[in-house]
């Protein structure tokens, strides 16, 4: 609830006294790790990467006393050190890690929500390395589990992350006509999303599309797409 306010202080507060709980009464190892997933997440949003990574580290002790290791569990831990990583401004590392957490949990549930997640998040790193060729492949695989994500998430804006990425993709690679396409693509998701943020009357996350949604027609409006492409 506090992460949706954007009141982390808040969030980080009630989280660490939470794990204080379960690690006095020796609660479950699943569930400390998971606390600790949740605090480094809250700490990378605030940007204190130190501790984030601390909670990492601390979540990877309890994963290695494990008999049966989790891998649902690894693999979160995997995708969030490779946004500790991306940062962090290490892309390699993030690639990594990422790449690792996807093939995790594409074991898992092939084409499902955190499947898709951590594609995403392979994409992004691959546009700032400038691996459009990458960005692409994965973008379009993405792409086809669209519908199921959106069903399980309607809110997820995972889908829009992937249109932005394709787009400038297309864009970096010389291929305007499929550039426009993706961006009014990703029009008409963000649309989407601010129609729900709308009825739930999430003014925060409904500002920010808005924000997106005229950088995007700003976009169309520019030389680069009106000059007969």
């Amino acid at each position: 609830m506090y992460h949706q306010k954007h009141d982390e202080t808040t969030a980080m507060k009630y989280l660490q006294e939470g794990l204080e709980i379960k690690k006095k009464s020796k609660a479950a190892d699943l569930s400390q790790i998971d606390s600790l997933i949740n605090i480094a997440n809250t700490y990378i949003g605030v940007g204190e990467l130190a501790k984030a990574t601390q909670a990492l580290e601390e979540s990877e002790v309890i994963v290695s006393r494990q008999y049966f290791p989790p891998l649902s569990e690894i693999a979160t831990i995997n995708d969030t050190w490779g946004t500790v990583y991306l940062k962090q401004g290490q892309l390699d590392k993030a690639a990594d890690m990422f790449d690792k957490a996807a093939q995790e949990r594409g074991t898992m549930t092939y084409g499902g929500t955190p499947h898709v997640e951590s594609l995403v998040d392979v994409i992004k790193v691959a546009a700032k390395k400038g691996d459009y060729r990458k960005c692409i492949q994965i973008g379009k695989q993405v792409l086809l589990f669209s519908d199921n994500v959106l069903k399980q998430r309607p809110q997820t804006i995972v889908i829009s992350d992937c249109y932005e990425c394709l787009a400038n993709a297309y864009e970096k690679t010389g291929n305007l006509s499929k550039a426009k396409v993706t961006l009014e693509s990703l029009k008409l998701e963000l649309t989407r999303l601010g129609s729900l943020h709308d009825c739930d009357s999430n003014n925060y996350q409904l500002l920010e599309i808005q924000k997106r949604l005229k950088y995007i027609e700003h976009t169309l409006q520019s030389d680069t797409f009106t000059n007969d492409n």
